[in-house]
């Protein structure tokens, strides 16, 4: 019986139809693992790319508010007066959105930026 099968098999040429199609599953299993591990490639390293700026940009931040402080604190001949007047000026900012309910200045913001962005894209 075992030897009916091989015949028929040969016959139609199904043993190479079905070593072509392992062959091809086999391809298309390699080639799904290597999309899968280039695009977690891309999004670790977008990732640590983003990471990276957001560190940055609150270095910056942190020691330009510093030196703002300091001058301020020069300018007014005190040692905490500057501090003060930064610290202030960020309360009012929280204040604004915190009792900004309806979020129109963050729409605005957000707005402004996709705008800006569709206008890029077309280019």
């Amino acid at each position: 019986m075992l030897n009916e099968d091989n015949k028929i098999l040969k016959l139609f040429k199904l043993d190479k139809l079905i070593t072509h199609l392992v062959g091809y599953i086999d391809t298309k299993i390699a080639l799904t693992k290597l999309e899968v591990e280039e695009r977690l490639q891309e999004i670790i390293t977008n990732s640590f790319h983003f990471f990276i700026l957001i560190l940055l940009g609150f270095l910056f931040i942190l020691v330009f508010n510093f030196g703002i402080c300091f001058y301020l604190n020069t300018l007014l001949e005190s040692n905490f007066l500057g501090f003060l007047i930064v610290a202030c000026f960020y309360l009012i900012f929280l204040l604004i959105f915190i009792f900004d309910s309806n979020k129109t200045i963050s729409k605005k913001i957000s707005h402004t930026i996709f705008k800006h962005k569709k206008g890029n894209d077309s280019l």
